[in-house]
């Protein structure tokens, strides 16, 4: 069965609006390679940003299977795709986190300090790259937890670290990541 059909059956019945939300913003979600992300996007612009967080509401049951059958069957650097949903009644900002095959393991935190940057990002159509960096299931609770990586890419107004910050530590682990990759 193709993609097509596994997402399509995956949002039967539910809003096909998702579903072509979902397709749209998978597009701006750029694929990595192996163990690694991209150092810039499909325009050629570089790195602005790169970070990790703990996504929320891995407990409730979203779009496709359950976060906790979801979860514990990804594998570190599996692609994710960012989704924002400014329909959510509970927060405007709302970045949903989906797997590649259309199945809902959480959000962008609320409060995190960059979600309204992803969401910006996204709506304005800008590429992104995310990927599962850790997880696993609460050794108590047995709740699934996930941490993701997260790359923004440089933007007319906000430029790439390595022209804002050129002999940083940051700068310079990834002119060396850009070398190993010649």
């Amino acid at each position: 069965m193709n993609l097509i059909k596994a997402l399509s059956s995956l949002f039967a019945g539910k809003n096909d609006d998702n579903f072509l939300e979902f397709q749209h913003f998978r597009t701006l979600n750029l694929r990595g390679y192996g163990n690694g992300y991209p150092l810039s996007d499909t325009k050629g612009n570089k790195i602005h940003n790169i970070f990790r967080l703990n996504i929320s509401g891995t407990t409730y049951q979203h779009i496709g299977k359950p976060p906790s059958k979801t979860i514990p069957k990804l594998r570190i650097a599996d692609d994710l795709v960012l989704v924002p949903n400014p329909e959510n009644k509970y927060d405007p900002q709302a970045v949903r986190v989906m797997t590649l095959e259309g199945n809902q393991i959480g959000w962008i935190p609320k409060n995190h300090l960059r979600k309204q940057q992803i969401f910006s990002r996204l709506m304005d159509g800008y590429e992104v790259f995310s990927c599962v960096a850790n997880k696993g299931i609460g050794s108590k609770s047995g709740i699934p937890w996930c941490e993701i990586q997260v790359v923004l890419y440089a933007t007319p107004t906000e430029p790439s670290l390595e022209d804002e910050n050129p002999n940083s530590l940051s700068s310079f682990m990834l002119k060396l990541k850009e070398m190993r990759q010649q």
